[in-house]
């Protein structure tokens, strides 16, 4: 432990921002799931979207807010589709071993050349 706190406090928000976007999900299932308009996780969906969306658009140094918004969006994600057809589903945790398989294949194609 070198007691830069505040360095630490950097890791604190997308923390705390993942907690609160499995709030805000189990929120709105809990406000609109027997809405006959529209279905709750369409809600969230619109919701991922328009942040994801924000983050695209963030300057080059905006890491940290771009860092606090998918995390947010990544547990809205992993909170409102959580079983497909019945069976347990994380369609996060799909995607980054997806990232991983791909950069290990660059890893090995790079030292092949």
């Amino acid at each position: 432990m070198s007691g830069k706190w505040g360095n630490g406090l950097h890791y604190l928000f997308p923390l705390l921002s993942f907690a609160a976007g499995v709030f805000l999900a189990e929120r709105i299932e809990s406000r609109y799931k027997s809405s006959q308009k529209i279905h709750w996780r369409q809600i969230v969906l619109i919701l991922e979207i328009i942040l994801l969306v924000i983050v695209g658009l963030l300057p080059k140094d905006g890491h940290t807010i771009a860092n606090v918004l998918v995390s947010f969006s990544c547990a809205m994600q992993v909170q409102t589709f959580r079983k497909v057809h019945g069976y347990g589903y994380a369609s996060t945790i799909w995607i980054s071993a997806v990232i991983l398989m791909i950069v290990i294949i660059m890893m090995v194609k790079k030292s092949d050349l």
